[in-house]
């Protein structure tokens, strides 16, 4: 990843109750690319920008229980995309340029949530090796913006 593009995703991630949802209107949902202070983005940040839709960012978080977990997605090259149904978490870890779409998070940690900070071993799914790690950064919750206040 570009580390103007990475800064640029980096602050895209961490702004808390910033107003996201703006970059989501000045794409069209078949864009393929779109700029963000003027750089490019990859692959990976367009389909972010689809997973997460009209959602607005709210405070980051430093965990999350991995109960009521429906989904987790890795975004190639990216970040990590946590569905809890109503609230949608998006991780940008230290390392996510070497997050793979086949890749698979391995956690030993005994406790029932993962926390900023932690190191996440990632395998590949199919063949079971070893691919790396990555530190896990503060959880940024999306969540949809009620009907009654879009205005």
């Amino acid at each position: 990843m570009k580390p103007m593009i990475a800064a640029a995703i980096a602050a895209f991630m961490s702004a808390p109750l910033a107003g996201h949802a703006a970059l989501a209107q000045d794409a069209s949902p078949d864009a393929e690319q779109t700029d963000l202070e003027g750089a490019e983005l990859t692959e990976g940040e367009v389909k972010l920008q689809k997973i997460l839709g009209d959602r607005v960012a709210h405070a980051s978080e430093p965990c999350l229980p991995t109960y009521g977990l429906r989904n987790m997605k890795i975004i190639h090259g990216t970040a990590l995309v946590f569905d809890y149904g109503g609230t949608i978490y998006v991780n940008v870890p230290a390392g996510a340029e070497r997050l793979r779409k086949r890749d698979r998070l391995v956690t030993t940690r005994s406790f029932a949530r993962l926390c900023s900070s932690d190191i996440v071993r990632t395998e590949d799914r199919y063949g079971g090796h070893y691919t790396g790690n990555v530190i896990l950064s503060r959880f940024v919750p999306y969540k949809r913006v009620p009907a009654n206040d879009a205005g």
